[in-house]
C-alpha cells in the first residue's frame, strides 16, 4: 500500500521523539513538531501516518519523511 500524500494535513498521524511519548496529532502538527525537534532528535524520530483504510498506517523515519515532502 501506498503512503498517503503528506501534503493532506489534516490527516491523523502521530510523532514518535521517544520510546515513552507519541503525540497523537493531525499530521501537520506532527510535521510542524518534527520541524522543529533539534537535528539529532529528528534524525531518530519517527512519523505514523494512517491509511486509507481504518487499520491501515504506514510508519516513516526521518529520511522517508524528508524525501516524502520532496516529491
Amino acid at each position: 500500500m501506498a503512503v498517503p500524500d503528506l501534503k493532506d494535513l489534516g490527516r491523523r498521524a502521530q510523532i514518535v521523539d521517544s520510546l515513552y511519548r507519541p503525540i497523537d496529532v493531525t499530521l501537520g502538527d506532527a510535521l510542524s513538531y518534527w520541524h522543529n525537534l533539534e537535528p539529532h532528535r529528528r534524525a531518530a524520530s519517527y512519523l505514523i501516518v494512517d491509511g486509507d483504510e481504518p487499520s491501515v498506517r504506514h510508519t516513516l523515519n526521518a529520511r522517508q519523511v524528508e524525501r516524502h515532502l520532496q516529491a
